[in-house]
């Protein structure tokens, strides 16, 4: 089984990840490639390798989907609404050969108890004078 994470990114600030990109592997276009440091992804958990496989409940298969899922929640923002997305990953753990696994729920279930990462509730912009 697949274990998923979904965490909820405010959009009115840098995310502070780098994908795959559009020009990279076929399968590899939606993996984290870069977490910076101190940006809100990183404090949250997400980690290097994670794929990110839906936005706001729908699947993204593409970049131009991701980027527009963050352009609709920047305009609501704009018009008064919620400016966040609700980012899934799935959680992938890189194997000593290079290759990609998808960790077992069971043996996956301890390791990831960061509450703010498996919440769909994540406070968002604390400490932002929001």
């Amino acid at each position: 089984a697949k274990v998923l994470q979904v965490i909820r990114l405010d959009t009115s600030t840098s995310l502070g990840l780098s994908l795959g990109g559009a020009y990279s592997e076929a399968e590899r276009w939606n993996r984290v490639e870069r977490v910076v440091r101190g940006m809100q992804t990183d404090t949250l958990g997400v980690k290097e390798g994670w794929k990110v496989v839906m936005v706001d409940g729908s699947a993204v298969t593409n970049m131009m989907e991701i980027a527009q899922a963050v352009s609709n929640a920047k305009e609501r923002e704009r018009v008064g609404g919620a400016g966040w997305c609700d980012f899934t990953f799935a959680v992938v753990n890189e194997t000593a050969k290079g290759t990609s696994d998808v960790n077992d729920a069971n043996a996956n279930s301890n390791s990831n108890s960061n509450a703010n990462a498996t919440q769909y509730t994540v406070p968002v912009g604390q400490g932002q004078g929001q």
